[in-house]
C-alpha cells in the first residue's frame, strides 16, 4: 500500500500490475472500483485523481476445523482484511498529503 499511496491512478495500476506479491490483484481490484465509483459519483475526470489515502485493517476471522492426530478436530482462524483506498483529485491530494508529513 505504501508502494501506490499518494500516486497518480494510472501509475498505480501500473506499479500494481509487475508487483510479484499476490496481495497486488486483490488491491488491483479495490482500486478499479475506487475507480469506477468515482466516475459514477462525477467526483473529476480519471486521470486527474490521486491515491490520498490507502490502508489495510484487520477484519474478522473465521473459525475452521482440520482434521488433527487421532480423530481430532484442530481449530484454526482463517484471518480477513479490509481494504481501503480513498480517491481525490489532484489539488486536495496535494494538501492532504503535506499536512500528514509534519
Amino acid at each position: 500500500m505504501n508502494l501506490v499511496r499518494g500516486k497518480d491512478v494510472g501509475e498505480a495500476l501500473n506499479i500494481l500490475k509487475f508487483l510479484p506479491q499476490h496481495a497486488s490483484f486483490t488491491i488491483d481490484k479495490v482500486l478499479k472500483s475506487a475507480i469506477a465509483n468515482a466516475k459514477q459519483k462525477n467526483i473529476g475526470d480519471v486521470d486527474d485523481l490521486v491515491i490520498s489515502s490507502a490502508f489495510v485493517d484487520h477484519g474478522p476471522a473465521l473459525k475452521r476445523f482440520k482434521a488433527g492426530p487421532q480423530g481430532r478436530a484442530m481449530a484454526r482462524k482463517k484471518h480477513m482484511s479490509h481494504i481501503t483506498v480513498v480517491l481525490s483529485p489532484k489539488e486536495a491530494a496535494k494538501r492532504h498529503l503535506d499536512k500528514g508529513r509534519g
